[in-house]
């Protein structure tokens, strides 16, 4: 325990911040030339990667990624040993043929077999991770494998990106990239709704297949910088922290790419800061801060924004509840309960949901909004079926609001809380008036849905339930 409590100690022992600033200056004024290549390696990959993961979380390909990453694995043996020697050449020819060659695997057993798409990606993954796996072994022990560094594909070592390797970066980015701008709509729809793609005349399995090969030499290009293990992260972090924070695919994909762009850069230079820390996983783990904070605090999506919406939601329909409460204790929705049939008439029908306004008399109760509205706390608490004291808290709120003054014990309704009121209680007629009309369902069967809509309905809404119902 005393030398694992030393370790911990060591590792987040509390820094020369002088020191540290130094470090910051010295790597982003790009004074090394080993920094330079490294920044730029990693930006190229983020952009690549970010780009293209967009469309493969779109398309439930998330598998796919992972996949390809480990078949790729027996491609860059068998290029080492065209010339015994880490030509990046002949190991990238490997690795495309070898990915492009289980990206067909992929589909070939899915279109020729029972299996899912994920059980064939996960054969196809394990089938060629493992013959990599048995190569990679065998050249570590022939007498020129000492020299191959291929265990380095296993996990990645960014600070190995040479000047050749960011060369081939380069052009492969150009690549995705022009691809992506030149078939951006094509993919957009197969992506969304494959079979009207192949309805439109679109060839679906030719931008498939397009798709693949750009994963598979976007694939090549990131193994070395962050190794198999973690390449899926690379694909997929970026693009679905970007799907949590808009609806639009330009946006998503750019926000991906700038994703992947930032986290490269930062990883690379956490890993400059803390020279025994891996530049690949610091990427993986910036990325995953991102998708966590988006997770929680996406304007839409995110799960602490949606708890206070919630929150929020709930208080306001308490206080409009008790709001209406008032109303109805004090006869208010008389108004708007009252057919043409003038109420309290024997012509009057005995059934509430037709004794619904027919005509002008819906419209002719807005007038009732300017009478005055009160009454008692007792009259309101047995209308509640509640203790006084609690009615009393429960209409703090309103008092607050300005929707209603206390005097004496009596409650009675502002100007804008008669207002109020009024909507809530006609939104809820209105609705209950549809349901039992349009959609033929029991009264009975009505009443909790129309109090939950009665505090959503905006005023288009209301206008059109107007309309249709005449």
């Amino acid at each position: 325990m005393t030398g694992l409590r030393e370790r911990f100690h060591t590792l987040f022992e509390s820094p020369d911040w002088s020191e540290v600033a130094g470090q910051l200056v010295r790597f982003w004024s790009l004074q090394d030339p080993a920094v330079r290549t490294v920044l730029v390696g990693m930006l190229l990959l983020g952009l690549s990667c970010g780009m293209l993961g967009s469309f493969v979380v779109l398309r439930r390909l998330s598998l796919l990624g992972d996949s390809l990453g480990h078949a790729v694995l027996p491609g860059v043996c068998m290029g080492f040993l065209v010339n015994k020697t880490k030509d990046i050449r002949w190991l990238f020819v490997g690795a495309v043929v070898s990915a492009l060659l289980g990206s067909w695997l992929v589909g070939f057993i899915k279109r020729h077999s029972r299996i899912k798409s994920d059980a064939a990606m996960g054969l196809v993954m394990s089938g060629f991770f493992g013959l990599g796996t048995v190569l990679l072994t065998r050249l570590q022990q022939q007498p020129y494998g000492n020299q191959s560094g291929l265990n380095q594909f296993l996990f990645g070592q960014a600070s190995a990106i040479r000047n050749a390797d960011v060369v081939l970066m380069s052009g492969v980015t150009v690549v995705i990239v022009a691809g992506v701008l030149l078939a951006f709509k094509e993919l957009a729809v197969t992506s969304f709704d494959e079979p009207f793609a192949t309805a439109l005349g679109l060839p679906t399995r030719g931008l498939h297949y397009l798709l693949m090969t750009l994963i598979a030499i976007a694939i090549v290009i990131s193994i070395q910088a962050v190794g198999v293990v973690l390449l899926s992260a690379m694909l997929i972090t970026p693009a679905a922290t970007a799907y949590l924070l808009t609806d639009r695919l330009r946006t998503m994909v750019m926000l991906s790419a700038a994703f992947g762009m930032v986290a490269g850069a930062t990883g690379a230079c956490l890993s400059f800061l803390a020279r025994h820390w891996p530049t690949g996983p610091l990427v993986v783990v910036v990325l995953s801060v991102f998708f966590v904070l988006a997770y929680l605090f996406s304007p839409r999506h995110g799960i602490v924004l949606r708890k206070i919406r919630q929150r929020r939601r709930a208080v306001r329909t308490q206080r409009e509840n008790i709001l209406k409460a008032v109303y109805l204790a004090a006869g208010g929705d008389a108004a708007v309960i009252c057919s043409p049939t003038p109420c309290g008439s024997d012509e009057a029908p005995n059934s509430i949901a037709l004794a619904r306004p027919q005509g002008p008399g819906l419209h002719d109760s807005e007038m009732r909004v300017g009478q005055p509205i009160d009454v008692s706390l007792g009259e309101l608490s047995r209308h509640l079926d509640e203790p006084a004291t609690v009615v009393d808290r429960k209409l703090k709120p309103l008092v607050a609001r300005g929707w209603a003054t206390i005097v004496g014990d009596r409650v009675e309704l502002t100007e804008s809380g008669r207002k109020r009121a009024f909507e809530l209680a006609r939104n809820f007629r209105l609705w209950e008036l549809f349901l039992t009309r349009e959609v033929q369902l029991p009264l009975d069967h009505v009443a909790r849905d129309a109090e939950n809509i009665e505090h959503i309905l905006g005023p288009d809404l209301v206008r059109e339930l107007e309309r249709q119902l005449k």
